[in-house]
């Protein structure tokens, strides 16, 4: 990687990795800099926390360690990719938030050409539910995939007795075979009050055998893995699966060899492999104050009053969740400064979540589109307005220091990102490395994928790293795994 011996940013002088404020009066423009300065990260802070990253992946691989890596990277028990050549009916799910997706992965031969072809539905699912017990939550789940299955008409491929499915559970498991785990960890929105030390794949079959369903579930694993699973299929170069929604994570191709949990491999995956997903759980760096350094008072402020504070540290400076609260606290700091609004806080502004990342990707999408302009963006003045606030209380100021904010915010996200994609490239030692990449931020936000691949090209020199959109991956991927195993396991 590169290395600086100043206090220079990525990209000095250019105004999409770099923004600037526009505004005429020049004493409010330095107080507004003064103030928002600290979302701004150098070069050199970068290093140090790629550093830090870095040497938090080698504890981990090291056979008699100063301490404990906290990175669990966890071993996902995943040792076959897409090949192509799979064939046959196949259910992907994905379960992490507040909406349920289930996918039906049609694979086929025509002639000497291999198609596929995907169907979707998304069930919302009732709070309730959500916050229920295991037979309610899961139950629910198995009703939704019947309703699915007899939509689609869906029946087990020739010579078998049920069609197989991928589960991805996106919560904190620990997994104990490709279809086996244990929860540890659920949401805030998601929280089965029963479901701790259960395996969700038993639950979920105990629930889907009770409707006299023919579906099996063959495959457990997380969000990212599932998304490196699709990359693989729509590109051979990809290594790993990149989260970049309402949280973040990374899952990345390990050579069994280093990984020194695993002391016999055939004991472990019942065959000779060299190769294994690992799930990182990344966003736990930070937890024990490494991030203290590039942090500011507002990530000080959105970690204290969140519902788990001083966890997933990293999901707090990147995740979609959590970036529209950061803006409401630089907002109110801004208000309380008599900088915007004509210092005048309103209820709506001081309600937590009252601002969603949603916003930011709105303003961010027009600021791009009238030429880099924030003079008196519309999409800024009607946040403003939902916040409370009288249009004609609007000054065109406001909206640009607004809009300014949330640039800085977004930028700091992505070189966040960046940096830890650059950490796992260099990891992984590859000529040429792709991160798939699902999720809503890294989705719907103008600026984010090439922001992150911009910051990669500078970080990663000596190797082509890229990260590409690999849309609704954790829930095809799912399928598309459930595909894999099937078809290994006939080999």
């Amino acid at each position: 990687m590169l290395s600086s011996t100043n206090d220079e940013f990525y990209f000095e002088g250019d105004q999409y990795f770099n923004p600037e404020l526009q505004i005429d009066d020049s004493k409010k423009k330095i107080q507004v800099e003064k103030l928002l300065n600290p979302y701004r990260v150098n070069k050199s802070k970068i290093e140090k926390l790629i550093s830090l990253i870095n040497h938090e992946i080698q504890l981990a691989f090291q056979e008699k360690p100063e301490r404990s890596s906290n990175f669990p990277m966890i071993n996902t028990f995943v040792t076959d990719f897409p090949n192509g050549t799979e064939v046959g009916d196949y259910i992907g799910i994905d379960i992490g938030g507040t909406n349920f997706r289930v996918v039906h992965l049609n694979l086929s031969k025509v002639g000497s050409n291999y198609k596929n072809k995907i169907e979707m539905e998304f069930f919302s699912v009732p709070a309730n539910i959500r916050l229920g017990n295991c037979k309610q939550f899961f139950g629910f789940l198995a009703s939704c995939i019947k309703s699915f299955v007899d939509k689609q008409n869906l029946k087990p491929n020739n010579g078998s007795s049920f069609i197989p499915l991928g589960f991805t559970f996106s919560f904190g498991f620990e997994q104990h075979a490709i279809d086996k785990g244990e929860v540890f960890q659920m949401g805030i929105a998601t929280n089965v009050y029963d479901v701790m030390g259960k395996d969700p794949v038993e639950l979920l079959q105990q629930e889907m055998d009770a409707i006299q369903l023919p579906v099996r579930v063959v495959a457990l694993m997380n969000d990212a893995t599932g998304t490196l699973i699709y990359g693989k299929y729509l590109d051979k170069n990809t290594f790993a699966g990149l989260i970049l929604g309402s949280g973040t994570n990374i899952a990345y191709v390990e050579d069994v060899s280093r990984y020194r949990k695993i002391s016999d491999p055939f004991k472990t995956f019942g065959k000779y492999v060299e190769k294994f997903v690992v799930n990182s759980e990344f966003p736990l760096f930070g937890d024990k104050g490494e991030m203290d350094s590039v942090k500011n008072k507002y990530d000080f402020q959105l970690d204290d009053a969140s519902l788990t504070p001083h966890i997933y540290t990293y999901e707090k400076v990147t995740g979609g969740a959590f970036l529209g609260e950061l803006l409401r606290f630089t907002l109110i700091d801004l208000v309380k400064n008599g900088l915007v609004l004509d210092g005048k806080l309103t209820d709506q502004l001081k309600t937590p979540a009252s601002i969603q990342t949603a916003s930011i990707s709105a303003f961010e999408y027009e600021f791009g589109n009238n030429g880099f302009n924030a003079r008196d963006n519309t999409e800024t003045r009607k946040l403003l307005i939902n916040l409370g606030y009288e249009s004609n209380q609007i000054t065109a100021d406001d909206c640009s220091i607004v809009t300014f904010a949330g640039q800085l915010i977004t930028n700091r996200s992505a070189i966040f990102i960046a940096s830890a994609v650059a950490v796992f490239a260099d990891h992984m030692n590859l000529p040429e490395v792709k991160f798939a990449c699902d999720g809503s931020l890294f989705k719907k936000h103008p600026k984010m994928e090439r922001l992150i691949n911009s910051y990669l090209s500078v970080m990663c020199p000596n190797r082509k790293v890229v990260v590409f959109s690999a849309d609704q991956g954790s829930g095809i991927g799912a399928a598309m795994l459930a595909a894999v195993v099937m078809d290994s396991s006939m080999k």
